[in-house]
C-alpha cells in the first residue's frame, strides 16, 4: 500500500512539471536598435518550444525556445532580405536562433532566468528579467534582455554610426495551461 500511495504522488508531482507547448501564432519576438540615428523596430516569429513554469517550484522550471530569422520584419523589404543574408543572420547556414534557461529564481519585479542564447551557432550566456501572468488558462511571459549584435556575428563589418552595437529584445509568450 505505501508503494502505492508513493507511486500516485511521483505521478502527481510529474504531470504537475509537464512542460506546455507555446502558442506559436501569439508569440513572438521584437526588437530595436538604433540604424542611421533612428530607432529601427522589427519582430521574429515562429517561437516555438516549450515552457515549464511553476512559481512554487523554480528549481524544476524551464523553457526552451526557437525563432526563425526568416521571419524578420523591419517592414522594408530590403533591409528584411539584407538581415536574412550571411554577414547578419546567415538564415540559410542558421535557420534557428535558440535560447534555453540555466536557471529560474525570484526577483522583487518578477523572475529572472540566467540562459543561454545562440545565434549563428555563438552561444553565450544571458539575464532575462521576466514576468508571468496567468489569465484564462494561459501563461503570458513577458521579458526584456539587450545583446551586443557583434558577439553573435550580426552586421560585424557596420560600424556603431550606422547600426548601433545595443540591440534590445522583448520576448512575448503564450502557452495553454492544461
Amino acid at each position: 500500500m505505501k508503494q502505492l500511495v508513493l507511486l500516485v504522488i511521483a505521478l502527481l508531482f510529474a504531470q504537475s512539471n509537464i512542460a506546455q507547448i507555446i502558442d506559436t501564432k501569439a508569440s513572438k519576438i521584437e526588437f530595436e536598435v538604433s540604424n542611421m540615428g533612428k530607432i529601427v523596430k522589427g519582430t521574429m516569429l515562429n517561437l516555438k518550444g516549450t515552457v515549464n513554469f511553476d512559481a512554487n517550484n523554480l528549481e524544476a522550471s524551464s523553457f526552451e525556445a526557437t525563432a526563425d530569422p526568416a521571419t524578420v520584419n523591419t517592414e522594408s523589404k530590403g533591409r528584411d532580405k539584407h538581415l536574412q543574408k550571411d554577414d547578419f543572420f546567415g538564415v540559410a547556414t542558421y535557420p534557428t536562433v535558440k535560447i534555453s534557461s540555466d536557471k529560474i529564481s525570484k526577483t522583487e519585479e518578477g523572475y529572472e532566468a540566467e540562459a543561454t542564447l545562440t545565434i549563428r551557432d555563438i552561444s553565450t550566456k544571458i539575464t532575462i528579467p521576466f514576468t508571468v501572468e496567468e489569465k484564462e488558462n494561459r501563461q503570458h511571459l513577458t521579458g526584456t534582455f539587450t545583446i551586443q549584435r557583434k558577439e553573435y556575428g550580426l552586421g560585424e563589418k557596420m560600424g556603431a554610426g550606422s547600426i548601433g552595437l545595443d540591440v534590445t529584445v522583448y520576448i512575448d509568450c503564450f502557452v495553454q495551461l492544461k
